[in-house]
């Protein structure tokens, strides 16, 4: 249906934003009220806004691609294949005589160049949840209920979801609760296995317990965030950008509640009232090569910050990708309960209660 790719141009950042979450596209036709299609908004250029700081209230004519790649009606499947290629994408809006789009063609196979997605996942589930006293007192932080189902599962849900075949729960506190929960994963549509940190090895240490050095990028994830991220754009953006890591980002707005002074020296130059400054802060979700997971340390603790910062100072490259959708990262009571009113609720699968 091209109903779902249609967006006023009218529209802001944040209509399209919200529109290419919910319908799953990736990209959205902007037209004007004549119908004819006026720009193209694709996942990349809502990130490249959402990361620049762009007012998701601004029109999405300030982002939008006016000149979009598009095919005439009764277009050959040879040539549609061909500019497909060229200019390396997998959809293409067909348009009408008078630029209208009545559908999109999609290109599933035979387009060079354009990246697959995950094959393999590590999340890290060995956490306490201190912080959640007394709800982790006799339940993994990662097996807390979220809309009657744990954590994890929403988690392996998207995993799958996405194309992930092969999942490593790295596990500490309360293990067997989560290994005799999800087992070999086989009713979760998924490999399951388990990385055993018989200390605690920082969040990305027990990475090297991973029984053979991965072939291609993996995605590592914290076992206490709950998303609706991209995760076929994460990989695809990994790919293009080249790097040996990507991070995960989300927004942080902090309200300053003074006013704040711009100084040179002695002088003054400008006032802000109570400004609201925003901060792209790590969503502890990331990309790693086979190159990446080299550079940590056997047996002992590591952090995924300690990674980036180890990577960059080797001149090793690392890229960012800012995550506009659902994102909740459950550190506290407050955060379990804003998980609960935005995971969609489904009942735990029947193993004699629910959490």
């Amino acid at each position: 249906m091209i109903e779902k790719y249609l967006v006023d141009e009218n529209a802001t950042i944040g209509d399209v934003a919200a529109m290419i979450n919910r319908e799953k596209t990736g990209f959205a036709l902007i037209v004007n009220l004549a119908g004819k299609l006026v720009g193209t908004v694709t996942d990349g250029d809502l990130r490249r806004a959402y990361l620049g700081s762009r007012d998701l209230g601004s029109s999405i004519s300030t982002i939008m691609c006016t000149r979009p790649v598009t095919v005439s009606v009764g277009t050959s499947q040879a040539v549609v294949t061909e500019v497909a290629n060229r200019h390396r994408i997998r959809q293409i809006p067909v348009v009408d005589s008078e630029g209208c789009p009545i559908s999109v063609t999609s290109i599933d196979t035979g387009v060079a160049s354009l990246p697959g997605g995950f094959h393999t996942a590590v999340v890290m589930a060995g956490g306490e949840g201190q912080r959640l006293r007394p709800y982790t007192e006799n339940i993994p932080k990662p097996m807390l209920p979220v809309n009657g189902r744990p954590i994890l599962e929403h988690i392996l849900n998207g995993l799958v979801a996405a194309g992930v075949k092969r999942v490593f729960l790295s596990v500490n506190y309360k293990a067997d609760d989560i290994v005799d929960y999800f087992g070999d994963g086989d009713r979760f549509g998924v490999a399951i296995e388990y990385l055993r940190e018989t200390e605690k090895l920082g969040t990305a240490g027990s990475l090297c317990l991973l029984p053979t050095l991965p072939e291609d990028p993996i995605l590592v994830m914290n076992g206490d965030v709950v998303t609706g991220m991209n995760f076929a754009s994460f990989y695809a953006v990994h790919r293009k950008h080249r790097g040996v890591m990507t991070v995960a980002t989300t927004e942080y707005k902090v309200n300053v509640p003074f006013g704040t002074l711009e100084i040179a020296g002695q002088f003054l130059l400008s006032v802000v009232e109570k400004p609201a400054v925003s901060l792209q802060c790590n969503a502890g979700i990331y990309a790693l090569d086979p190159e990446a997971l080299q550079y940590i340390p056997a047996g002992q603790r590591y952090d995924m910050t300690t990674l980036m910062q180890d990577l960059m100072q080797n001149g090793l490259p690392v890229s960012v990708f800012p995550v506009y959708e659902q994102w909740v990262d459950i550190g506290s009571p407050e955060d379990l309960a804003k998980a609960t009113g935005e995971a969609p609720p489904t009942r735990v699968r029947d193993r004699g209660g629910v959490l």
